[in-house]
């Protein structure tokens, strides 16, 4: 399960927080990109996961970014793992 979100997680996306509900499988990510093309490429890498159910994404908003001239678009996802 891990393996799938760091196989997915890459430039230029950045992972912020990752948090585990192991009663439910539930997984929820916190993420920036500098697009929401971006975010979305991301959700559907995590989508190609077997270890990993459908995504979901949850919410985006473009934020101010303190090195860029452009905002960058914080967003969350929420996954399942699948359970063997």
């Amino acid at each position: 399960m891990l393996q799938a979100v760091e196989s997915a997680t890459a430039h230029p996306v950045y992972l912020l927080s990752l948090n585990v509900e192991p009663a439910t499988g539930l997984i929820k990510l916190e993420a920036e990109a500098p697009s929401f093309d971006d975010a979305v490429a991301y959700v559907q890498r995590l989508g190609e996961s077997s270890a990993l159910q459908p995504p979901e994404l949850l919410s985006h908003a473009e934020t101010p970014s303190p090195r860029a001239d452009r905002p960058l678009v914080k967003f969350s996802v929420a996954v399942h793992w699948n359970v063997r």
